[in-house]
């Protein structure tokens, strides 16, 4: 099975809102982002003040966590971490200068792991080590940019 990152939108139009339970008249568009080699696996998705959407996957074929952003006329994408087996169970949220941070899993070490871009590089760091830990993470920023995580462990 061959799985691909496709964005896919509902781009609705101003409406006047005529009674309860109407809804807007939205027209979905799908676009490929990403379809080289097994990726699109573990997505999420944050869309910036611009309205345009970043979004992190899990590259199947190279065990690379990968990141895919829309500056309103092409996709640029960056592998994030390239440790093997990195990248799973992926949560993206952009912090108050649009910046993305992104949770995810180290299946490899069982670790939760957390990626913030400083506008060069990304800034890598362990969250937890403590066992298999890290699976399906949330991640959220505070007023202050924050991050605060929430996850399963396992054992």
């Amino acid at each position: 099975m061959r799985i691909v990152v496709v964005l896919t939108v509902a781009l609705c139009g101003l409406f006047w809102l005529i009674g309860p339970g109407v809804q807007p008249a939205c027209a979905w568009y799908s676009q490929t982002v990403d379809d080289v080699g097994d990726v699109g696996w573990d997505t999420s998705i944050a869309v910036d003040a611009s309205g345009h959407p970043h979004i992190t996957y899990y590259d199947y074929t190279n065990g690379n966590l990968k990141y895919a952003s829309w500056n309103g006329s092409t996709w640029a994408i960056q592998t994030v971490d390239n440790d093997f087996d990195v990248g799973e169970y992926s949560s993206l949220a952009l912090d108050s200068s649009g910046r993305p941070c992104i949770s995810y899993y180290d299946y490899l070490n069982g670790y939760l792991k957390y990626a913030a871009w400083t506008g060069s590089t990304w800034a890598i760091q362990l969250v937890d080590t403590s066992g298999d830990v890290g699976w399906y993470s949330s991640l959220a920023l505070d007023a202050s940019d924050y991050p605060h995580i929430s996850y399963a462990c396992l054992g």
